[in-house]
């Protein structure tokens, strides 16, 4: 099983140099797209003007770029040094920081307005305690958003986590190497995994069966005036998306807590 070091240096290993959303594509549907700019406009509008954000595990700045929209001022945090290369690029003005998340937020107590993690939760062994950490840099008043994690496989309704696997098959084919993909997600569904293996050890929801958002809710719910969840589907291929969203599979949330006491 994947430790917090291995975890985190997969995952610079991975991200350096692939675009991210050709490797984490879910944010190219325009449905999901949609949901997470509903979830940014609640957190904005329950904050002062022109906050200041921390974008957390922010990558090259696609999802950073409704802040910075809104007129925030943007601190990104993240491991891959290319990635936040790129993030420059698109936001000059963002302040950058190459690191590991947890580190940065034990440094930075109650100085942001919006803590934002999207796709990143499930890349962490320990989230909660990431989160926890997140609400302590979260000011008074302030927001904290988490978005595009998927949802633990043993909650999920009867049929939905096996629908939603199924539907990885044409991401996959368009992905080439199919029978080395299909054999890694069979392979990890046994328990297996390989620690030279850079998905296994960074795509760390496959040891532990997605990621709890009951437990996330109820840790964030005391430091909080409100909290909700969006509970949604997502897959990488165009065609999947279109199909899951029409049987209704669940497999992936965002929450938004607003309101730090």
């Amino acid at each position: 099983m994947a430790d917090a070091e291995s975890a985190r240096l997969a995952n610079t290993a991975s991200y350096a140099t692939r675009d991210v959303l050709h490797g984490s594509p879910h944010l190219n549907h325009a449905s999901v797209w949609a949901i997470y700019e509903r979830m940014v406009r609640k957190a904005l509008a329950a904050v002062k003007p022109k906050p200041r954000v921390l974008d957390l595990g922010a990558g090259d700045g696609t999802a950073s770029r409704l802040w910075v929209e809104a007129g925030a001022s943007l601190t990104a945090v993240d491991s891959s040094s290319e990635q936040l290369r790129l993030l420059k690029e698109r936001h000059p003005n963002a302040t950058t920081v190459v690191g590991d998340a947890i580190e940065f937020l034990y440094k930075e107590a109650g100085q942001f307005d919006v803590v934002s993690h999207v796709s990143m939760l499930h890349h962490i062994p320990d989230y909660l305690a990431l989160l926890r950490a997140s609400a302590g840099a979260v000011a008074q008043g302030g927001a904290l958003l988490t978005f595009q994690d998927p949802l633990r496989y043993d909650r999920l309704p009867p049929g939905h986590y096996v629908a939603g696997q199924a539907l990885y098959i044409p991401w996959r084919m368009s992905e080439g190497r199919i029978l080395e993909g299909i054999g890694n997600r069979i392979r990890r569904t046994r328990g297996i995994f390989l620690e030279n293996n850079l998905d296994d050890q960074g795509e760390y929801h496959f040891h532990r069966n997605g990621v709890d958002s009951d437990a996330i809710l109820s840790q964030l719910r005391p430091d909080f005036t409100q909290t909700e969840i969006e509970i949604y589907f997502s897959s990488h291929a165009r065609i999947a998306q279109w199909l899951g969203e029409r049987l209704r599979i669940r497999s992936t949330f965002g929450i938004l807590a607003i309101g730090r006491l």
